[in-house]
């Protein structure tokens, strides 16, 4: 686990060659149709090729909309897809289920959860495998993405790599436990102990509700787990609380607000997926790549235990890569803060790319 200096990254830059882009659909599960762009560089193939994995939350292909986050412009899976295929190699992006041009089948909404997704990873990845010009097939997995793709090669044959880029490896809740307390609580000047009382109910009610994320909440459940969303927001000091227009009575609105979303059963599948469990089983080449500014999957906190999942995998070559000054979102970055996205560049930092790339192509040989 190091970081690589921008000048060690330029010279891994390989000559960059023009490419075209074509359009696709393919068949995942359930009667879904995805939609999706393969950008395919000029010369003689055949060429490795990377299916492109989002992250969380419904994204088309170029990976918009941001829900405000991002800038309209960042588009930061078309950005990556175009920079790989300079250097030569063949890209699927597509949009998700339900997304863009990607239908839903028969599938309510309501009723998928992450581990769904890894079918359309699994159908993008053998649809790439089929292809003439293409003679070796690799996942780029980004935040959830880099949860699924070890699950998509234990399921298909078709994939022979994986990159898992700022992809956690600890447990779905303590990421979302460790987000609020970087992301939500840290800004607001509390000490230790303060966010101690804020995050154990928080914890409290994450352990009940994964107990066993397949199955309907009881009543005497969902009850339990309302109080203890309460109980969490209502442990912000009263000073800080005050300041943040937190009354007891917002905190019952807001709980009406979000204590569905947190207990329905797709969330509850996310916050019970232990990502190490499967980064153990992966039996192919993978490279996890992590940003220094990252406050949504931190190495600190993540690069040491995927290393040590790796390790304990029967992968025969793996390393682990931390880049400096990006952020979660690939990035060049000032603090890593979410609310620093929007009014960042409307560009991928180029190391990203040049470091998957340069991984690729030696990891596929000739």
């Amino acid at each position: 686990m190091r970081l690589l200096p921008l000048a060690f990254l330029i010279a891994l830059a390989l000559p960059a060659s023009a490419q075209t882009e074509e359009h696709i659909t393919f068949d995942s599960a359930d009667g879904i149709v995805l939609a999706g762009t393969v950008s395919i560089p000029d010369g003689v193939g055949p060429f490795p090729a990377v299916v492109i994995a989002s992250g969380s939350g419904g994204q088309d292909r170029d990976g918009g909309p941001g829900a405000g986050m991002l800038p309209d412009s960042l588009m930061m899976y078309r950005r990556l897809a175009h920079a790989l295929t300079e250097q030569g190699i063949v890209v699927l992006r597509y949009d998700d289920r339900g997304m863009g041009e990607s239908t839903l089948g028969d599938r309510d909404p309501q009723s998928m959860t992450s581990l769904d997704f890894v079918d359309d990873i699994v159908a993008g990845a053998e649809a790439l495998a089929a292809r003439s010009d293409v003679r070796w097939v690799g996942v780029v997995g980004h935040s959830e993405g880099g949860i699924l793709a070890p699950i998509a090669a234990e399921r298909s044959d078709a994939i022979d790599g994986l990159v898992l880029l700022a992809a956690t490896a600890e447990r779905g809740y303590e990421t979302i436990i460790d987000q609020n307390r970087t992301i939500g609580l840290a800004p607001l000047g509390l000490t230790e102990a303060e966010m101690n009382a804020v995050l154990g109910p928080l914890r409290e009610m994450f352990e009940l509700v994964t107990a066993n994320p397949e199955a309907d909440l009881t009543e005497a459940e969902m009850a339990r787990a309302r109080e203890l969303f309460i109980a969490s927001n209502s442990a912000i000091p009263d000073e800080k609380a005050a300041a943040l227009g937190i009354t007891p009575e917002v905190i019952e609105t807001m709980a009406d607000g979000a204590v569905p979303g947190l207990t329905a059963r797709p969330f509850r599948v996310l916050l019970s997926l232990d990502p190490a469990t499967y980064i153990a089983s992966v039996e192919v080449p993978t490279l996890g790549l992590f940003f220094e500014l990252d406050q949504q999957v931190p190495p600190s906190r993540n690069a040491d235990p995927m290393r040590t999942a790796l390790g304990a995998s029967a992968s025969p070559m793996w390393q682990t890569t931390i880049l400096s000054g990006i952020n979660h979102v690939m990035q060049a970055a000032e603090t890593g803060e979410v609310s620093e996205y929007a009014r960042l560049g409307a560009d991928i930092d180029p190391r990203v790319p040049a470091s998957i790339a340069h991984w690729v192509l030696a990891t596929a040989g000739e």
